[in-house]
Protein backbone atom coordinates (compact mmCIF):
# COMPACT_ATOMS: atom_id res chain seq x y z
CA UNK A 1 0.00 0.00 0.00
CA UNK A 2 1.12 3.76 -0.57
CA UNK A 3 1.50 6.11 1.96
CA UNK A 4 3.58 8.88 4.02
CA UNK A 5 5.98 8.91 6.85
CA UNK A 6 6.91 11.87 8.69
CA UNK A 7 9.07 11.37 11.78
CA UNK A 8 9.33 13.72 14.95
CA UNK A 9 12.00 15.76 16.07
CA UNK A 10 12.51 17.51 19.43
CA UNK A 11 13.33 20.88 20.24
CA UNK A 12 14.22 23.04 23.17
CA UNK A 13 15.48 21.82 26.80
CA UNK A 14 17.71 22.30 28.94
CA UNK A 15 18.29 25.42 30.39
CA UNK A 16 18.66 29.16 29.55
CA UNK A 17 22.33 30.34 29.51
CA UNK A 18 21.24 33.70 30.85
CA UNK A 19 18.43 33.15 33.27
CA UNK A 20 18.51 29.84 34.26
CA UNK A 21 15.30 29.37 33.46
CA UNK A 22 14.12 25.87 31.69
CA UNK A 23 13.40 25.83 28.10
CA UNK A 24 10.39 24.12 26.99
CA UNK A 25 10.87 21.03 24.73
CA UNK A 26 8.41 20.71 21.94
CA UNK A 27 7.85 18.53 19.13
CA UNK A 28 7.45 18.54 15.76
CA UNK A 29 7.03 16.71 12.38
CA UNK A 30 9.05 16.73 9.24
CA UNK A 31 7.86 16.81 5.94
CA UNK A 32 5.97 13.82 4.29
CA UNK A 33 8.00 11.21 2.88
CA UNK A 34 6.11 8.83 0.16
CA UNK A 35 7.03 5.34 1.19
CA UNK A 36 5.21 1.39 0.45
CA UNK A 37 3.65 -0.55 3.63
CA UNK A 38 2.35 -3.64 4.73
CA UNK A 39 0.80 -5.14 7.70
CA UNK A 40 3.17 -7.68 9.54
CA UNK A 41 1.48 -10.97 8.74
CA UNK A 42 3.84 -12.61 11.76
CA UNK A 43 3.54 -12.36 15.16
CA UNK A 44 6.70 -13.60 15.93
CA UNK A 45 8.10 -10.47 14.26
CA UNK A 46 9.30 -7.43 17.04
CA UNK A 47 11.91 -7.26 19.49
CA UNK A 48 12.05 -7.57 23.71
CA UNK A 49 12.14 -3.77 25.30
CA UNK A 50 12.58 -3.58 29.08
CA UNK A 51 11.68 -7.48 29.81
CA UNK A 52 8.47 -7.44 27.32
CA UNK A 53 8.11 -7.94 23.16
CA UNK A 54 7.23 -5.53 21.29
CA UNK A 55 4.85 -6.53 18.34
CA UNK A 56 5.65 -5.26 14.57
CA UNK A 57 2.72 -3.73 13.45
CA UNK A 58 4.13 -2.68 9.58
CA UNK A 59 7.05 -2.99 7.59
CA UNK A 60 7.76 0.13 5.31
CA UNK A 61 9.89 0.74 3.13
CA UNK A 62 11.10 4.46 1.74
CA UNK A 63 14.07 5.49 -1.30
CA UNK A 64 14.69 8.10 1.60
CA UNK A 65 18.67 6.34 2.19
CA UNK A 66 19.63 8.59 4.81
CA UNK A 67 16.56 8.12 6.99
CA UNK A 68 17.25 7.73 10.95
CA UNK A 69 14.71 8.30 12.96
CA UNK A 70 13.37 7.01 16.73
CA UNK A 71 9.27 8.14 16.51
CA UNK A 72 7.40 7.63 12.89
CA UNK A 73 3.94 8.54 11.88
CA UNK A 74 2.27 6.34 8.87
CA UNK A 75 -0.17 8.29 7.16
CA UNK A 76 -2.06 5.95 4.32
CA UNK A 77 -3.00 7.37 0.89
CA UNK A 78 -6.60 8.53 2.65
CA UNK A 79 -4.51 11.22 4.62
CA UNK A 80 -5.65 8.50 8.46
CA UNK A 81 -3.01 7.59 10.55
CA UNK A 82 -2.21 4.11 10.03
CA UNK A 83 0.38 4.16 12.99
CA UNK A 84 2.24 6.83 15.64
CA UNK A 85 4.80 5.25 17.57
CA UNK A 86 8.70 3.70 18.20
CA UNK A 87 10.73 2.14 15.39
CA UNK A 88 11.86 -1.25 15.78
CA UNK A 89 14.24 -1.54 13.40
CA UNK A 90 15.92 0.47 10.14
CA UNK A 91 17.54 -1.47 7.62
CA UNK A 92 19.22 0.14 4.49
CA UNK A 93 18.46 -2.39 1.28
CA UNK A 94 21.79 -0.85 -0.61
CA UNK A 95 20.67 -3.40 -4.14
CA UNK A 96 17.63 -1.91 -3.89
CA UNK A 97 18.14 1.44 -2.89
CA UNK A 98 15.76 1.19 -0.34
CA UNK A 99 15.36 1.53 3.38
CA UNK A 100 12.90 -0.77 5.42
CA UNK A 101 11.68 0.09 8.57
CA UNK A 102 9.81 -1.92 10.61
CA UNK A 103 7.07 -0.39 12.66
Amino acid sequence: MRGTIATRVTTGGGLDPTTGEPIPVTFTWTDETECLYTPVQNSNQGRYTDGTFKQASYTITTGKMDFAAQLLRLTNSRGQVAYEGEIISIEVLEDIQRVKIIV
